[in-house]
């Protein structure tokens, strides 16, 4: 099974690669489209990945060339819905139990670090470890909450782009609820 996905997704890039050098092929940002889909659906690639070579590429070509205009509409959803997914994922977390017992063993542990560097000195092995150790632990929080806000500003920046390109209809309610609420 593994290998037939590789083979499938070594013709999709094929196809990608092929209509990337037209520049009248309204079918490569489809095709992004449908990797971005395919590698979200297997879990076979890091959404940074997806997220820029995939959605963010689609939206920037149909942008450039004016050939697709439903596409383009279709891109920034896609976009957004994507964006919202982890978006969601990292806002869960991050108000989770689970983060804020982290930041509270986070901000106790700098504090027993602080004590014992003072009481043992500022070259104490352990301590030094121990200092070093929070660092990585507060600069992946900070990473988190960065890529939280920056899967916010991309779901907000392309649900407004999808709406503005698309004439209302009822479809859309649903599109304009989240949008709302993500603004308020």
């Amino acid at each position: 099974e593994s290998g037939e996905r590789r083979r499938a997704l070594h013709l999709l890039d094929q196809l990608i690669e092929q209509s990337a050098g037209e520049s009248s092929s309204a079918t490569f940002p489809e095709l992004l489209i449908t990797k971005a889909g395919w590698l979200t659906e297997t879990n076979t690639e890091f959404p940074s990945y997806i997220l820029h070579n995939c959605l963010e590429a689609a939206v920037e070509w149909c942008e450039e060339n004016t050939q697709c205009p439903s596409t383009l509409g279709e891109a920034h959803l896609k976009l957004a819905l994507f964006s919202d997914e982890h978006f969601k994922l990292r806002d869960q977390y991050l108000t989770s139990a689970e983060c804020k017992e982290e930041v509270e063993i986070l901000e106790n542990s700098r504090e027993d670090v602080k004590r014992l560097l003072k009481m043992k000195g500022t070259q104490y092995e352990a301590g030094v470890k121990l200092r070093t150790q929070i660092g990585h632990d507060e600069a992946k929080l900070k990473k988190r909450r960065e890529e939280r806000s920056q899967y916010l500003l991309s779901t907000v920046t392309n649900y407004i782009s999808f709406l503005k390109l698309n004439s209302y209809n009822s479809d859309n309610d649903l599109h304009v609820f989240r949008l709302c609420s993500l603004l308020l």
